[in-house]
C-alpha cells in the first residue's frame, strides 16, 4: 500500500480581492505587509486557509463527492508544479513584535524541531520576498498550505494556539501539507462519522483528490502530527468524528491526533518533497562529527551528502578536519568536499577539496551557521575517507550593525559551568544598543548562580547583572562598545536569553532646526524615544503632540479623583496623570473607594498605577476587587495615572487622598529602632529578635522563635545585616503543603568558625522539632554556592541557632521555597497530598513537573482518591494532566491507572495492583487553575 503526503495545492493563483492588506510591527521594530492574510481568506480547511480559487475547488469538489459513486483517479506520484515548495529549503519568517518572550522561544524551538529532522532550514527573514510571518490574528490557529509567493504569509497563532505540537503543525502546513484525514484513500484506513460532526463542520471532512494530494510512494500515516484527533469539530465533545480501522493482527486501533512531535512517516515525506539527500544531516547540537559515508571504512562511488550544522545565534562554528582522503582529481571538479559559511547556496564560500591535502586551517563561520557538501563521481577505482568534527564557540567580537547573541543551545536549557563574553562595537556615530527578546535564567535574589553582566569595560564592575524570569529592560552602552557575559554555574539550568544588538542613538537631540520630535518633553529610551507632555496634557494619536486632557497637579491636602466619565464608562484610549505635592516632612496616603477596570490579574489592558516621586510603581490595580489597605506615599509627593486601551471601557474609580504630617521625619519619632508613619501619629517595631518594651519605644531582646506556613519566605539571624547578639538562641520551623519538601537556599552566611562548630553554628534538621535527627550542622564565613541547597524529605524543616559568650558575626540570610514531589510512605492512616504548596491560596504554576512516588508496607497496595479537583480541561489531557501509574519511572501504557484533567468526578477510589504508585502532575505554559488535593493510604 502506497501512503500519501498532505501536499501542496498544486496550482496558482494571485491574492483575491477578498485579502485585503493587514501590516504588523516585527520584533525588530520593522512595519511589515501581510500579503497574504489567513484572516482575509475566502474561507477555511479546518486550520488552512483558502482563497477564492481554492474555496470554489473544495466546494464543487464537496458537492460531487457526494454523488460519486466510484474513487476518483489513482494518486499520482509527485507533484507536477514546484512553486509551492519554498526554494533549496529554506524558509525566512519574521515574528510579529506583541508576542511575548516565551511564545518567541516555542516558535524557535518548533522551527529547530522540523530542522532537526529534516533538510528544511528557517532563517530570519533579511531581504527574501517570500516569507513567512507568525502573527496574532482573530482567526485562530490557522496557516496556508506551501509557499504562496508574491510576498509575505501569515501563520496565525492565536489564543491557546500557543503549544509546542501545535507551531509544528501549523510550520506543517507552511512547509506543504494538507491534514492527513483528507487523502483520496483515507476510506480504507479510517471511517468518519458525519452524524457526530458539528453541523456545517462537514466540509472539513471531505476528501481530496490527487490534483491537491500527491502520495510520493508514502502509507497512510496514523501517528502524523498532520491528522486530526478523533473528536475534532465533534457535536458533543466526547463523540467521535474520526474512527480508525481496528490492526487485522492486534485488534487494536491505531491512535491519531497527536500534537507531540513529527512522526516518522512525517519526516520522509518532507524528505521526498524537498528532494532531501539521504546521506548528510541536520547537526544542532554544540559538538559534533561529521564522517564520509561508511566510515571508517571507504566510501563508494555515485554518493552525495549534506550537512548542515546550526547552533545559538552569536555564537561561531569551528570546524576541523581531523582526517582527510579523497581521491585526487582536476580540480576538485568530479569528488571532492566544499563548506560554506552559512546555508546552502546564500553563504559565502569557504573551499573546495580534494586529495590527501585536508583544509591547512581550522575553519570558522562568522555567524551560527555552515554547510557541508560531500560530492563522489561514478568512476571505480580506490576510494578515501575524511573526519571532521566541529565545535560552537559562545562570545567573541561583534561589529555588525545588527546582530542577535543567545545563550549557548536556546531555546532548549544552556549547559551548566558555561562562560561567554561578546565584545561589541558600535557603528561610527552611534552607540550599542541591547534588548532582551526572551529571559528565563536560574533565579537569585543577588544572581550568584547564572547570570548575565553587562559592563563598558572588559575590566570594569558591571553596570548590570540579572537573571530570573523578568526580562531585563533595554540597555545601552554611554560609549562605543559593551561587554555582554554570561555565565552558568554547576547545577540547575535553564532555556536561557536572546538578545538583538543594534545601534542606538539619541533621538531627542538630533542636528537640525527641530532637535526635538515632541512637541513637550522627550524621552530618549533604547532603540526609540518617547514623548512625555506635562501634567493636564495627554499624547494626541501622532504620539508627538500633547493635548488638553485629564489629570492635573493637586496642592489640597485632601480630596478625591475619578476616572473620567466617573460612573460612567470611561472614555478609550485615555492616559491620565494627576500629580499630588504636600508640604515638606509630609505623607500622603491614598484609599482606593471604587474600582472597575477591564483587566483581572496582568493589568495589561486599563490600569490605575500609583508611583512615588521618583516613578516607583507602589500599586497597579485593574478589576473590580478593592484593594485591602491604603498607600502611603515615602514623601510629599505621589502620582496617579489611569490609562485604558482601545476597547472594552468600564465605569471607571474613584479615590480619595490626605495629606497627613510624618512624626518620623525628626528623631526617627523617638523610636529606638524602627519608626512606621500613620496617618494620625506614628507606631514604633522592632527588628527581628527584638520585641517593644512597654513604653512603646524602646526594643528589649525576645525569645527569638519562629513557625512559617507560607510556601516561600526568608529570615536572618537578630540584629541581621549587623552582628548577632551573644548566647542566642534561634528556632524556625517551616511548614509546607504535605507532599512538598521544603528547599532553603543561604543568601550570605558569616558564624564564628570553627573546624567542629563547637562555638556558633546553624542546625538543620530535615523534620519536624519532635525529629532527633540531625542533618547539617554549619558555621564559618560560607559561601553560599558552596553550602548549596538543602532540600527536606517531607514537609517541615527545623533550624536551631545558636552563639556563644565571644565573637560574634553578621550572621546568615536564607529564602526558602516549596518543591512538589518526593518519596511517600502510605499506611492505613490517611495521608494528604496538595498539587501546590499555594493551593487554596492561589493558582497552581506554568511548567510545573511534580511526581510523588509512594510506597506502600510490603503485602499491601496504595489506595488514592481526589477530594478536590480542578485543572486546565482538554479532551485529551496533553496541556495540564495527572497521570497516576501503578510503577516509578515508567511509561508504559500497561502501569497507566488513569489520566485525568478538567473537573472528573471527585472522591472516586484508584487502587495500585502493586505496593507502588506514582503521581504526576504536568502543567503546561498557559491556563492555571485551582489544582486538587488528594488522600492516599495503604490498604
Amino acid at each position: 500500500m502506497n501512503k500519501i503526503i498532505f501536499c501542496l495545492a498544486v496550482y496558482t493563483f494571485a491574492v483575491t480581492a477578498a485579502e485585503e492588506s493587514a501590516f504588523i510591527e516585527t520584533e525588530d521594530g520593522e512595519r511589515v505587509e501581510l500579503v497574504h492574510d489567513p484572516c482575509a481568506s475566502r474561507s477555511y480547511e479546518s486550520d488552512i486557509a483558502l482563497n477564492d480559487q481554492e474555496y470554489n475547488y473544495l466546494k464543487t469538489l464537496s458537492e460531487t463527492s457526494r454523488k460519486r459513486k466510484k474513487p476518483g483517479r489513482k494518486k499520482r506520484a509527485a507533484t507536477s508544479l514546484k512553486e509551492r515548495v519554498w526554494e533549496n529549503g529554506i524558509i525566512p519568517y519574521v515574528i510579529e513584535g506583541n508576542f511575548s518572550g516565551v511564545q518567541r522561544a516555542l516558535f524557535h524551538k518548533a522551527m529547530r524541531h522540523w530542522e532537526n529532522y529534516t533538510c528544511i532550514t528557517f532563517v530570519k527573514r533579511t531581504n527574501e520576498v517570500d516569507f513567512i510571518a507568525f502573527t496574532y490574528r482573530n482567526c485562530g490557529c490557522c496557516s496556508f498550505v506551501g509557499r504562496k509567493g508574491e510576498g509575505s504569509q501569515a501563520i496565525s497563532i492565536a489564543k491557546n494556539c500557543d503549544k509546542f505540537g501545535v507551531v509544528i503543525h501549523e510550520l506543517g502546513h507552511a512547509v506543504g501539507f494538507w491534514h492527513e484525514h483528507t487523502r483520496p484513500d483515507r476510506d480504507q484506513y479510517i471511517t468518519v462519522l458525519k452524524e457526530n460532526i458539528m453541523d456545517s463542520q462537514g466540509y472539513n471532512f471531505d476528501k481530496l483528490e490527487s490534483k491537491l494530494i500527491n502520495s510520493l510512494g508514502e502509507e497512510y500515516d496514523y501517528g502524523s502530527i498532520m491528522h486530526y484527533a478523533p473528536n475534532t469539530f465533534s457535536k458533543g465533545g466526547y463523540l467521535p468524528t474520526i474512527r480508525t480501522r481496528e490492526d487485522p493482527i492486534t485488534g487494536k486501533r491505531p491512535e491519531i491526533g497527536q500534537r507531540n512531535s513529527l512522526s516518522e512517516g512525517d519526516i520522509r515525506q518532507t524528505m521526498k518533497l524537498y528532494k532531501c539527500p539521504i546521506c548528510g544531516e541536520s547537526l544542532l547540537s554544540m559538538t559534533g562529527e561529521i564522517t564520509s559515508p561508511n566510515y571508517p571504512n571507504f566510501y563508494g562511488a555515485n554518493r552525495y551528502c549534506e550537512w548542515r550544522i546550526s547552533i545559538s545565534p552569536g555564537e561561531k562554528i569551528s570546524l576541523n578536519f581531523t582526517e582527510f582522503q579523497i581521491r585526487e582529481n582536476h580540480n576538485c571538479e568530479k569528488e571532492y568536499v566544499e563548506v560554506y559559511d552559512g546555508t546552502a547556496h546564500t553563504g559565502q564560500y569557504l573551499g573546495r577539496w580534494c586529495g590527501n591535502k585536508k583544509p591547512e586551517n581550522i575553519l570558522s563561520s562568522s555567524g551560527s551557521r555552515m554547510w557541508i557538501r560531500f560530492v563522489s563521481d561514478n568512476i571505480n577505482g580506490r576510494r578515501g575517507k575524511f573526519r571532521a568534527v566541529y565545535i560552537s564557540i559562545c562570545g567573541g567580537t561583534i561589529t555588525s550593525r545588527t546582530a542577535q547573541i543567545q545563550s549557548p543551545q536556546f531555546p532548549e536549557n544552556y549547559p551548566n559551568l558555561k562562560t561567554c563574553v561578546w565584545k561589541i562595537y558600535a557603528q561610527p556615530g552611534y552607540k550599542v544598543g541591547l534588548k532582551f527578546r526572551n529571559f528565563e535564567l536560574e533565579k537569585h535574589s543577588s544572581c550568584i548562580y547564572d547570570y548575565v553582566e553587562i559592563s563598558e569595560d572588559e575590566y570594569s564592575q558591571p553596570s548590570t547583572k540579572v537573571c530570573g524570569i523578568d526580562t531585563p529592560d533595554p540597555v545601552s552602552s554611554s560609549g562605543s562598545v559593551l561587554y555582554v557575559k554570561f555565565v552558568s554555574d554547576k547545577s540547575v539550568s535553564k532555556p536561557g536569553f536572546s538578545a538583538e544588538i543594534f545601534p542606538e542613538e539619541d533621538e531627542c537631540n538630533q542636528p537640525g532646526p527641530q532637535p526635538n520630535p515632541c512637541s513637550q518633553e522627550c524621552e530618549n529610551t533604547v532603540g526609540s524615544y518617547r514623548c512625555i507632555c506635562h501634567a493636564g496634557y495627554e499624547l494626541d494619536k501622532d504620539k508627538t503632540t500633547c493635548k488638553p486632557a485629564c489629570g492635573g497637579n493637586i496642592v489640597e491636602l485632601k480630596g478625591e479623583i475619578m476616572s473620567p466619565k466617573y460612573p460612567d464608562l470611561y472614555p478609550l484610549n485615555k492616559h491620565c496623570v494627576w500629580k499630588i505635592s504636600a508640604p515638606e516632612a509630609y505623607q500622603i496616603t491614598i484609599n482606593i473607594l471604587d474600582i472597575e477596570l477591564e483587566g483581572k490579574d496582568a493589568c495589561k489592558y486599563d490600569y490605575l498605577q500609583i508611583n512615588s516621586s521618583d516613578n516607583e510603581q507602589l500599586a497597579l490595580y485593574c478589576g473590580t476587587t478593592l484593594p485591602s489597605k491604603s498607600i502611603t506615599s515615602e514623601n510629599n509627593i505621589i502620582k496617579i495615572i489611569f490609562h485604558s486601551d482601545s476597547s472594552v471601557p468600564k465605569h471607571g474609580f474613584k479615590l480619595r487622598f490626605f495629606s497627613d504630617y510624618d512624626e518620623c521625619k525628626i528623631n526617627n519619632g523617638g523610636c529606638q529602632q524602627i519608626c512606621k508613619n500613620t496617618p494620625v501619629s506614628r507606631n514604633c517595631s522592632c527588628q527581628p529578635g527584638y520585641t517593644l518594651h512597654q513604653d512603646g519605644k524602646s526594643c528589649k531582646e525576645t525569645e527569638c522563635k519562629y513557625t512559617f506556613t507560607a510556601a516561600s519566605g526568608e529570615f536572618a539571624t537578630p540584629n541581621y545585616p549587623k552582628e548577632y547578639p551573644m548566647q542566642k538562641e534561634c528556632t524556625w520551623h517551616i511548614i509546607t503543603k504535605p507532599g512538598h519538601r521544603v528547599a532553603l537556599r543561604f543568601i550570605t552566611f558569616a558564624v564564628e568558625p570553627h573546624a567542629e562548630c563547637q562555638y556558633d553554628y546553624l542546625e538543620i534538621r530535615c523534620g519536624s522539632p519532635r525529629v532527633n535527627r540531625l542533618d547539617t550542622t554549619l558555621c564559618g564565613n560560607r559561601n553560599p554556592s558552596d553550602i548549596g541547597e538543602i532540600t527536606s524529605d517531607g514537609n517541615e524543616m527545623f533550624l536551631v541557632f545558636r552563639s556563644d559568650t565571644s565573637v560574634n558575626k553578621p550572621g546568615f540570610k536564607v529564602e526558602y521555597t516549596s518543591k512538589c514531589g518526593g518519596r511517600l510512605n502510605a499506611s492505613s492512616q490517611m495521608h494528604f497530598l496538595y498539587s501546590h504548596a499555594e493551593y487554596g491560596d492561589g493558582y497552581y504554576a506554568s511548567g510545573l513537573l511534580c511526581v510523588w512516588r509512594i510506597t506502600a508496607p510490603i503485602g499491601k497496595k496504595v489506595r488514592y482518591r481526589n477530594n478536590f479537583f480542578l485543572i486546565e480541561d482538554e479532551g485529551n489531557c496533553k496541556f495540564d494532566s495527572v497521570t497516576i501509574r501503578s510503577q516509578f519511572d515508567t511509561k508504559s501504557k500497561d502501569s497507566s491507572l488513569a489520566v485525568l484533567c478538567g473537573k472528573p468526578i471527585h472522591n472516586r477510589n484508584i487502587t495500585s495492583p502493586t505496593r507502588f504508585m506514582e503521581v504526576v502532575f504536568e502543567t503546561d505554559s498557559s491556563v492555571n487553575d485551582k489544582g486538587f488535593n488528594a488522600t492516599y493510604w495503604a490498604v
